[in-house]
């Protein structure tokens, strides 16, 4: 018998009770996503499944306890003296891990997506992509366990990973303000980065069994995916993201500038806050595509840059991620009848530095990313059924009675198994709902682990439930807009409080 199959065949042998244990899992985390709920009339989100975090956690034991029947740790390995060297080694392990986890994997997000009504087949691609990104958790795993001696030390490295991810987690994300930031590359070269030192790991282990080469090449490819993350500039992740964009042979020519525009009584007390203060700039885009419908064209813009100059020379950035000089900018607010005024509302939250940038004009720095979208073939849901949409299924659910009034509530659950993260564009369809509340798109989160994208929106009004309009997004053109603005008051665009426009007369 080869070698590599003698080698497989030991750990199966050995190792059996723990690969039935996590397919059993498996099979109860497809079981869960394959049945769940469409949606909830009564607007319960379905509860976040424990498999979706320990899932990968049991997987990387199993990797760990499959590497560690043939240590690689040490001068005492029985098989370097025989035959079989380190190559058939090597190829029986990522043949038991390519067995059971890989395939079995691959076939429950089959299964799911047979479920949900999804043909496998026709999204073969997207389930090719799963198998990337689920590859993306193994070599790092596969890496650490080479370099550690035993079970004990393996759980201690994921100990310590896992906590001082935890302990950093609210410094390393962008801050909840901003819902999409489906154009940040930096989770994708981070773990490049990891995967790539991942491999060199293995192969100094396995052909050299280099322990401490390998010890400092992980820890420098962790501290150098870490630093990648933290500290990757948001304008070169908006550079990369763009780049990567589908390009237009003629793009439209874009440039920022300061309308004199006021905001309304809805708009202050929107942004009014007693605690600090806040300055809404009326910004215009000009050279946006105008004339467009509902289902029309789609321009989304992101403030990536924003930096004021005051007049004695002092520069203030304002950052999501940390907010240590006081400033913080939001996202520019875009409505669906409003292509090219729009709102920056920049926000203060120390009192030293608004009086500092307050004193005199200040002048503005700043990078806009723009996308355009395009929105596909428009369908419509009604209540109580479950509709196919180009992308997907969406399904809809209606709670309250024609006297709750201003409690009834319409909700919308949509899944799809694109490839690319999408949204979904949302509105009711034959009437407006009064005093309703509704977002013009519904945001699909990429899920890691699971081959549906779910998103669900609701809109509360005084009529009864009204069929929904979906449709789906495409991506056609991205690109950054530098602008200045220089000479400006900030004291003249301070939102104070808001007064009713009746109150005031």
């Amino acid at each position: 018998m080869h070698p590599t199959l003698q080698i497989l065949r030991k750990d199966i042998e050995r190792l059996w009770w723990a690969v039935l244990f996590t397919l059993v899992l498996l099979a109860v985390w497809a079981f869960q996503e394959a049945t769940r709920a469409s949606v909830d009339p009564f607007n319960q989100p379905p509860p976040v499944s424990w498999l979706n975090m320990g899932l990968p956690f049991v997987w990387s034991l199993l990797i760990a306890l499959v590497l560690h029947e043939d240590s690689l740790v040490g001068d005492r390995q029985f098989w370097v003296a025989l035959p079989c060297g380190w190559r058939p080694l090597l190829a029986a392990k990522k043949a038991f891990i390519v067995a059971f986890i890989q395939l079995p994997y691959f076939l429950a997000t089959a299964a799911i997506l047979r479920a949900r009504g999804f043909n496998p087949v026709s999204h073969l691609p997207h389930l090719l992509w799963k198998q990337l990104v689920l590859l993306g958790l193994i070599l790092p795993v596969l890496a650490a366990a080479t370099m550690v001696k035993n079970l004990s030390q393996f759980m201690l490295l994921i100990v310590t990973v896992a906590s001082g991810v935890v302990l950093s987690s609210t410094s390393l994300n962008i801050a909840s303000a901003q819902t999409d930031n489906t154009w940040d590359v930096r989770w994708i070269l981070a773990l490049s980065t990891l995967c790539a030192g991942a491999v060199v790991v293995v192969m100094l282990q396995f052909a050299r069994r280099f322990t401490l080469r390998s010890r400092v090449v992980g820890v420098i490819t962790a501290f150098a995916a870490a630093s990648l993350y933290s500290w990757l500039p948001r304008d070169t992740s908006a550079a990369i993201y763009v780049a990567f964009s589908p390009v237009q042979p003629d793009p439209p020519a874009l440039s920022v500038s300061l309308a004199s525009r006021e905001p309304d009584f809805y708009q202050q007390r929107r942004w009014y806050n007693f605690q600090r203060t806040t300055v809404l700039l009326p910004v215009t885009v000009d050279g946006l595509p105008f004339g467009r419908d509902a289902y029309g064209t789609e321009v989304r813009l992101d403030q990536i840059v924003l930096e004021m100059t005051g007049a004695n020379g002092d520069k203030y950035e304002a950052d999501w991620l940390n907010y240590s000089n006081g400033v913080r900018r939001n996202r520019i607010e875009a409505r669906l009848d409003e292509l090219g005024e729009r709102w920056q509302a920049i926000s203060f939250y120390i009192p030293a530095v608004w009086n500092s940038t307050s004193r005199g004009p200040v002048t503005i720095h700043g990078r806009i990313l723009a996308r355009f979208y395009r929105w596909g073939e428009h369908t419509e849901v009604r209540q109580g059924e479950r509709t196919e949409i180009p992308v997907g299924y969406c399904s809809n659910a209606f709670r309250g009675d024609a006297t709750s009034g201003p409690r009834t509530l319409s909700t919308l659950d949509c899944e799809t198994a694109e490839v690319a993260p999408g949204d979904l564009l949302v509105l009711p369809t034959g009437r407006l709902f009064e005093h309703a509340f509704y977002g013009p798109s519904l945001f699909l989160p990429d899920p890691w682990l699971s081959p549906l994208r779910h998103g669900t929106n609701s809109i509360a009004g005084n009529v009864l439930a009204t069929p929904w309009t979906v449709a789906p997004k495409t991506l056609f053109h991205a690109v950054l807009i530098d602008y200045t603005i220089p000479n400006v008051d900030l004291n003249r665009y301070v939102v104070h409080e808001p007064v009713k426009p009746e109150a005031a007369k």
